[in-house]
């Protein structure tokens, strides 16, 4: 082994050791090893010397990450023992500032201020190390990379006791793999001053992690896993039509800026952070591979609604805090300028509604008028955007649908996938599968557990109740109690976890809504520690049993109720609004305030409160709650007042049959919002469609959605009506299809529908059926990553124009195809002849690197090739026919083959550069256009 290898691994170790070190919080004694720790915790000598073998093998991780830094062309111009010199000196570095390390225990751990802490150390290091001005240099680039490896590797070990280190032994994926993904991800360092991958890195660090939520058998570490396992590509209605069918990725690739509208828990931020970690790590596949390169900023409005808006200087400070005194002057203006700045602001609906949601407004297109060139996504509560936000400077918007069945299924898939990672036991893994298979099988089978599962929120919960053997609730308020009963209750004792103080789960429930209320009540998202902790001690003094202070109690419910969070040093909220608004409910109905209800029912920050506390509320509360809400008299409470009586357990038949009227009046429902508030009314809702007359082509089509998202059977008779009226209903029977069991729904509705020309297809479980629509003549496949049996397409024997986007290879085509278009095809192979094609399109790519099948389609006269993976073009000079050529993504590309070709029209992008146009024969053309 080289000099410098040898010096690597000894640093790797420290690092491993370190990392250790700070999980025991025992630095006292400098020259114990990783199998000190591990002796005093484990006793069997086999298990413990496996433990100690996957602490080498995490080592090994960290040097082969070390060993690619060390040996990268800008360094290996250093002689070896200097090299091996420097690595040596950081090594020395790490063991000398190990006790100094202490103070970090009790710290947020951070890279930044490891670097500072290992600052005494590394001067007296340097003092004797005499290296030369390369190999400082090196030094630093290690040293700094060495501060980022504790980090992670410390963020990724177990707690260091007897119970989780056992389970090491037992895990389905290694710490040392888990270690060498978490590595994976982090941005690459170009210098040691390299403020973008810090920056990058911390972003990474903050955002890409997630927790199991509700599940109290794993410990406080294996509760977290990466973001990539939680995020799941939704549906989105866009367009002034509400086109459904598209993914959310689809919908904001070739958009420079995008409003996300959803509900509550649909995954708006859990997109955004995910946007964020994807671009931070250049991630991005797809369609929106195009925004690899740029720098995210991920910007909570929630932080911001008692304070100034930030400045473009201050859009680090939410993920990378410790970072804001060495950003380069000008950095985030740089990038804003230049179109490499991803501008992700969440929660348009967390800032108070009137001047200061203006503000926010102003704020906002004076962003996009000043930075035109950067990307901005923008999210909100639908309720929360009125025609001012929909008119946002050109921005389109976006509107996130509820989970279809596959959807559902694919997350409970990896939820359980998450959880099963981190057991240890094989009765635990089967009690899991077994689990699993209970909740698909009443998601399939039981109406009421099939119409909860309609976002990624409701969606964990549900997997939650049934892991933890709470029983599934059959309404959506159920699911919340559920929820918090299983969180407020007992799960310390669960997990056998030592406490100072104990709190009773009800007090836990009024000190938690008395919180929520009061925030709401000021029209606040978050608050600064001092004043929770003043509120909390405030209701604390009205409970007799609680005798602990504000403090003390907030300190409790940040560690111990799983529904209080600091997501920034020094300011509190509750983890998930929705929490928020339904302890705010319960508290607004424990202290009778329907008037101020009723009040403030206008107002959207109010809207889910008031909905929540209808569900909470007495039979008395209920009459003057919904009876209010009616005679405010508007239009725009109307729909409000229908969901609060769908919410309330109890009300009187008169005002039922007044909410039942005022619903009536909804119908046909006018766009998804009012399909989602009238699908709970269920039967009702479709008794009412059954007898609506005098529909438009787009009434139809809302109808059908509306119908669908009831989830029952008792639906198809009325879809299968409305869907033979227009085309655009029967579009919409195809887009609702993911709702329902794919044999059940074809049968009953698809089959009966009438001719399907244009099919747009999201669901590969759908693909099978396609041969069977013999008038299908237009096929939209959105494959994505999922794997689907492409083979089917050649029985689609009256397919003309296909579209697929995703992972496409081995396609077997229909001879009868005329028009094709490829996106996002990683790879994908053109050896089939087509005789009638007659337009192309191959759009992100990588895989065409050889365009000399083509010949075998004579009939081409339209091709657009953008980035795909070959610049020789020349093939295309035999195709008699071709009359235009699109090209984008190339440099550089030759025209010469094309030398005297006549009434040829070559359209080039912005960002591709072409040689020998002059050429042309006569009637050809360049035209050039921006970037599709």
């Amino acid at each position: 082994m080289a000099a410098p290898d040898n010096a690597i691994v000894d640093l790797a170790t420290a690092i491993v050791k370190a990392s250790c070190f700070l999980l025991t919080g025992d630095v006292s004694d400098a020259a114990a090893t990783i199998a000190d720790l591990v002796k005093g915790r484990v006793n069997d000598v086999i298990e413990r010397r496996q433990i100690e073998r996957t602490f080498d093998a995490c080592a090994d991780v960290v040097a082969h990450r070390l060993r690619g830094l060390v040996d990268s062309s800008e360094y290996r111009r250093l002689p070896s023992n200097e090299r091996a010199a420097a690595v040596l000196a950081a090594t020395d570095t790490m063991v000398g500032g190990a006790l100094d390390l202490q103070g970090l225990i009790a710290a947020d751990l951070d890279a930044v201020t490891v670097g500072e802490r290992l600052r005494p150390s590394s001067r007296e290091v340097l003092g004797r190390a005499r290296l030369s001005s390369g190999g400082v240099e090196l030094y630093r680039l290690v040293l700094r990379e060495s501060c980022d490896y504790l980090v992670e590797a410390a963020t990724t070990f177990p707690q260091f006791q007897a119970e989780s280190l056992r389970a090491l032994l037992g895990r389905q994926t290694s710490l040392d793999e888990q270690l060498r993904e978490v590595l994976a991800r982090l941005p690459s360092r170009r210098a040691v001053d390299d403020f973008e991958v810090d920056y990058r890195r911390a972003l990474v660090n903050r955002l890409d992690r997630m927790e199991l939520f509700g599940v109290t058998r794993l410990g406080e570490a294996s509760r977290h896993y990466p973001l990539s396992v939680a995020y799941l590509s939704l549906g989105v209605a866009t367009g002034d039509r509400g086109i459904t069918g598209t993914r959310v990725e689809d919908a904001l690739s070739g958009q420079a800026r995008t409003l996300i509208a959803g509900e509550a828990g649909s995954g708006k931020t859990t997109l955004l952070r995910w946007l964020a970690v994807r671009a931070a790590t250049d991630g991005l596949g797809g369609s929106l591979a195009g925004w690899n390169g740029c720098v995210p900023f991920f910007i909570p409005l929630r932080r911001y609604s008692d304070q100034p808006l930030p400045t473009p200087a201050r859009f680090v400070e939410t993920v990378a805090a410790n970072h804001t005194a060495d950003m380069p002057p000008g950095w985030v203006n740089g990038l804003l300028r230049a179109g490499r700045a991803l501008v992700l602001v969440d929660g348009v609906d967390e800032v108070h509604e009137g001047e200061r949601r203006e503000e926010v407004r102003r704020w906002l297109e004076d962003l996009m008028a000043d930075f035109p060139a950067a990307r901005y996504v923008i999210t909100s509560r639908t309720a929360a955007l009125d025609d001012s936000w929909r008119s946002l400077d050109r921005t389109p918007v976006a509107t996130l649908q509820p989970m279809s069945r596959s959807d559902v299924r694919e997350f409970v898939g990896r939820w359980h996938e998450a959880m099963n990672d981190h057991l240890t036991d094989a009765a635990d893994r089967d009690a899991l599968a077994d689990d699993k298979g209970r909740l698909l099988a009443s998601i399939d089978h039981d109406r009421h557990v099939r119409q909860l599962a309609v976002s990624p929120l409701l969606a964990a919960l549900l997997c939650a109740l049934n892991r933890e053997g709470s029983g599934l609730p059959q309404s959506r308020m159920e699911v919340y109690d559920a929820a918090l009963s299983m969180l407020l209750g007992g799960r310390d004792r669960a997990r056998g976890v030592p406490v100072a103080l104990e709190v009773a789960p009800p007090l836990q429930r009024v000190l938690l809504a008395e919180l929520a209320y009061w925030l709401v009540m000021n029209g606040w998202s978050d608050v600064p520690v001092e004043r929770a902790a003043e509120k909390l001690g405030r209701i604390a003094a009205t409970v007799k049993e609680i005798t602990a202070d504000g403090e003390t109690l907030l300190r409790y419910l940040l560690e111990r109720s799983g529904l209080l969070r600091e997501p920034v040093q020094g300011r509190v909220d509750f983890v998930h609004k929705t929490f928020q608004e339904y302890l705010a409910g319960w508290a607004a109905m424990r202290a009778d305030d329907v008037g101020q209800l009723i009040a403030h029912a206008g107002d959207d920050q109010w809207r889910d409160v008031t909905v929540m506390a209808a569900g909470h509320a007495t039979l008395r509360q209920a009459n003057e709650l919904v009876g209010g809400v009616l005679e405010r008299g508007s239009e725009e409470l109307a729909l409000l007042a229908v969901a609060c009586a769908q919410a309330a357990r109890q009300l009187d038949a008169g005002l039922l049959a007044s909410a039942q009227e005022l619903a009536a009046a909804f119908i046909p429902p006018r766009d998804l919002e009012s399909a989602e508030v009238l699908a709970p009314l269920g039967d009702f809702m479709l008794e009412l469609l059954e007898d609506a007359t005098d529909m438009s082509d787009v009434d139809a089509r809302w109808s059908v959605h509306a119908a669908a998202l009831t989830r029952s059977p008792d639906a198809f008779p009325l879809i299968v009506r409305l869907a033979r009226r227009c085309e655009a209903a029967r579009e919409a029977a195809i887009d609702c299809w993911s709702y329902f069991a794919p044999d059940g729904y074809f049968h009953e509705v698809v089959s009966n529908t009438g001719p399907h020309g244009y099919v747009f297809l999201t669901d590969p479980a759908h693909a099978a059926y396609l041969p069977q629509l013999k008038e299908l003549r237009h096929l939209n496949w959105l494959l994505r990553d999922r794997v689907a049996d492409l083979n089917i397409l050649g029985a689609c024997d009256q397919l003309e124009s296909l579209t697929l986007s995703g992972a496409v290879c081995d396609l077997v085509l229909p001879q009868a195809l005329r028009y094709m278009y490829i996106m996002d095809a990683p790879f994908l192979e053109l050896g089939e002849e087509l005789p009638e094609l007659t337009a192309l399109r191959l759009d992100g790519c990588p895989g065409v690197t050889d365009l000399r099948a083509l010949r075998r389609c004579p009939t081409l006269t339209e091709v657009t090739l953008i980035h795909i993976g070959t610049r020789d073009i020349s093939p295309l000079a035999a195709l008699p026919d071709l009359r235009r050529l699109e090209l984008g993504g190339f440099s550089n590309v030759s025209l010469a083959p094309f030398a005297g070709k006549t009434d040829l029209m070559i359209v080039v992008h912005e960002d591709t550069t072409v040689s020998g146009k002059h050429a042309l024969g006569p009637g050809s053309s360049i035209q050039q256009e921006p970037p599709y």
